[in-house]
């Protein structure tokens, strides 16, 4: 709430201080879940197994993901309805292409896992839509003008862009899932599936913020070049978390008791 309401209301103190008591009570979790695993009893997010390598760098890419993913969807349905003045049918037409690679990237995804490793294929992925972000930038900042002429524009980078996201998202829980003990698998999928829906609000709360507080002043063509931009950062962070997923560990994790004993780690 404190996110998305902040640009608006120009970050004002009660804003300020609906993200003081959310930061608080994040916190108050946190010693409340390491309290309740060292009595041995059973958190929700046991520390033991956030402390697990392969498991904080997969939560932290699928946050990483779902922020640049949400803020996409909501920025490009903003900038088509209320910057272009596209029905909402017409808004959906313009991603259909894009939507319908998604799904033949999905469909390619286990082969090409299998041919160049998960980890692999996620860091080029990720450099991969950079490109086309800065591609889609480049066509916002120039503003080509007429109706359907920004859309029809971006149906080159878009494009492949669904192709590209299939190839980030399908081998992304598989490679954690492979590199963390089997006996939390329930557990990780969980997570994950946790990280999803905070990360797309968060997306939305922050980068579709910053979309409309820029489209205010300069228009919304600018602000969604500004706001690709920003995302180009975004996904240099995802590769850049794919690299150590590449090393094979070191040591094999097996669970004990998640309580007290938390995850034992031996040879």
């Amino acid at each position: 709430a404190g996110l998305s309401l902040g640009p608006g209301r120009s970050w004002s103190g009660g804003v300020l201080g609906v993200l003081g008591v959310a930061a608080t009570a994040f916190a108050a979790l946190g010693v409340h879940q390491w309290r309740l695993e060292r009595r041995g009893g059973h958190p929700v997010l046991p520390p033991s197994v956030l402390r697990l390598p392969a498991m904080r760098i997969g939560l932290a890419m699928a946050a990483i993901f779902f922020v640049g993913f949400g803020a996409f969807m909501f920025d490009f349905a903003l900038i088509t309805q209320r910057g272009h003045g596209l029905s909402v049918l017409e808004s959906g037409a313009a991603l259909l292409a894009c939507c319908a690679m998604f799904v033949v990237g999905m469909r390619l995804t286990p082969r090409v896992v299998g041919r160049f490793g998960g980890p692999r294929v996620l860091a080029v992925a990720a450099v991969a839509q950079a490109v086309l972000l800065a591609v889609m930038a480049a066509i916002s900042f120039v503003g080509p003008e007429g109706r359907w002429s920004w859309e029809l524009w971006f149906q080159l980078p878009g494009f492949v862009y669904g192709a590209v996201l299939a190839l980030q998202f399908g081998p992304l829980i598989g490679v954690v899932m492979d590199a963390v003990p089997k006996e939390i698998a329930g557990l990780t999928g969980g997570l994950f599936s946790t990280m999803q829906q905070a990360s797309v609000a968060i997306g939305v709360a922050t980068l579709g913020g910053l979309l409309t507080t820029i489209a205010a002043t300069s228009g919304f063509d600018t602000a969604f070049g500004v706001v690709s931009v920003v995302d180009i950062s975004v996904e240099q962070a995802f590769g850049a978390a794919a690299v150590p997923l590449r090393r094979p560990p070191r040591r094999r994790a097996v669970v004990g008791q998640i309580g007290r004993q938390g995850l034992q780690q031996v040879p």
